[in-house]
């Protein structure tokens, strides 16, 4: 009897941290970016994990495309420490900050469904950045430090036939200040 109860330990043993591995394979299989640098969905998500920091004023808060009957409005722009999920533990990850800015522009444009704009960082002086890519309603980039007016170039489509972004066109400067 005693022999039973230690195999049935043994082998329930065996099973679970096995099971453990497994899962944790898997786990790591579905890992796309290890720790790689991760921006809140929205300022609420920001602000309930910690790592929401400040807002930003746009000193223009509607553009009109100079090339294309386009207007942006500007509506919020924030800013929150740079973060990652931990996942050297791939079973019990863990949100941690990183040193530097995620800088979210959120934005309406009267042309849903086309991009006919792009937007740009505008950076004076030595400061790393990331320009991350354009959303329907939102743009993202990451800054080393951040300044107490930030620049966006906006960038217009050409145009004319067969040229488009291969020549794109510069648009309007705006500026964002500190609330």
């Amino acid at each position: 009897m005693k022999k039973k109860l230690i195999i049935v330990f043994i082998v329930l043993g065996v099973l679970g941290v096995g099971t453990y591995y497994v899962m944790n394979f898997l786990c790591e299989v579905g890992v796309k970016c290890k720790n790689c640098t991760q921006t809140s969905n929205t300022k609420e998500q920001s602000q309930q994990n910690g790592f929401y920091l400040m807002d930003y004023e746009p000193l223009k808060k509607e553009v009109d495309l100079k090339n294309h009957d386009e207007k942006i409005t500007f509506k919020e722009v924030w800013v929150e420490t740079q973060w990652f999920y931990n996942s050297d533990n791939c079973l019990n990850t863990k949100l941690e900050k990183r040193n530097g800015y995620n800088i979210v522009f959120e934005f309406d444009k009267s042309n849903e469904g086309t991009f006919l704009f792009s937007l740009s960082p505008v950076l004076f002086g030595s400061m790393d950045r990331t320009n991350g890519g354009i959303m329907e309603t939102k743009k993202e980039i990451r800054l080393s430090q951040l300044t107490d007016t930030l620049w966006l170039q906006i960038h217009e489509k050409n145009p004319k036939d067969g040229v488009g972004w291969k020549e794109k066109l510069d648009g309007e400067l705006i500026g964002f200040v500190k609330k």
